[in-house]
This record gives structure tokens, sequence and C-alpha cells, in this order.
């Protein structure tokens, strides 16, 4: 069953079956999982690492120019 079917029912954990709690973990799991995929793809990726401890140095150091305005960007869209 999805969690989000198990959720609609509002159960509590102890009215779950052993199959539905299984479900949810699993789901759980699988997003975690997700998650570190991606966080672990842009760490391999060594230009875009370069790129973020750029704008990382480019932030603390107070360069505002480095950046595009969130306004300019959400225009653009």
């Amino acid at each position: 069953m999805h969690m989000a079917k198990i959720a609609a029912k509002e159960k509590v954990v102890k009215d779950l079956t052993v199959s539905e709690l299984k479900q949810l973990i699993q789901e759980s799991i699988a997003e975690d999982m997700e998650a570190w995929r991606a966080t672990f793809e842009i760490i391999a990726n060594k230009t875009l690492m370069r790129q973020i401890r750029g704008a990382s140095k480019a932030r603390h150091e107070g360069r505002e120019s480095d950046f595009i305005p969130w306004e300019k960007v959400k225009r653009e869209l």
C-alpha cells in the first residue's frame, strides 16, 4: 500500500499491519537514498563543486556583483 493511502487513513503505528509498516519504511529509505544519490552526484562533479566553492567564497567576501538578483531571475523565467 502506498504511504499516501496509509496516511489518509490516519493510523498510528500500533494500528499498522506489518506489511504497511514495511512499506512505510521502504518508501522512507527510498526517499533518503535518492537524496544521497543526488548529493553524491554533485560531490563527484569537480566542475560543479568548483563553482559551488567559488560562489560560497564570493558570498562570504560580499561580492554581490558576482550574483544575479533573485527578482531578475524571476522576471526572466
